[in-house]
């Protein structure tokens, strides 16, 4: 895998540890700390990581690639295949319509981990919410449960 470093920041949670000054101009909250990262999104290759201790890739693969295209032969932009655990999305992807297709399909991945079954349409209405309103859901659960602990 090669590594591209990119501007963009991101924050993760790290649990278990204490805050420290930096942390705290970024955020911190009781035991845990949000901490600034490395843009994910920019890695090249194969990105791997666990839902429900079960091994996952994302790949980036060219629009043109077979595996972006449907049963109808329609094309797409993202893929989750059940059988080999990837997540496949399109390299030309960017921002927010990247962001928004990597949650489409990490809901996808996290439905088959968990053993989550709905039929496809229904499946695809969670995934479609998740990548839209997600992130802000999460926000501001972020952000009252910061103020919650300040308050205790």
């Amino acid at each position: 895998i090669s590594f591209r470093r990119c501007d963009r920041t991101v924050f993760r949670y790290v649990s278990g540890r204490k805050a420290v000054d930096q942390d705290k101009a970024d955020y911190a909250c009781h035991k845990n700390v949000i901490e600034r990262a490395f843009c994910p999104l920019c890695l090249r290759g194969g990105k791997m990581f666990k839902i429900n201790n079960k091994t996952w890739e994302i790949v980036k693969i060219s629009r043109q690639n077979p595996m972006l295209m449907r049963s109808d032969g329609s094309r797409t932009v993202g893929m989750t295949d059940r059988d080999t655990k990837r997540i496949y999305l399109a390299d030309d992807l960017r921002g927010k319509f990247l962001d928004r297709v990597l949650c489409h399909e990490l809901c996808h991945a996290f439905c088959l981990s968990y053993n989550v079954y709905m039929d496809i349409d229904t499946e695809e209405i969670v995934a479609d919410f998740l990548a839209t309103y997600g992130r802000e859901v999460f926000e501001i659960a972020d952000r009252l449960l910061i103020e919650l602990m300040e308050v205790a």
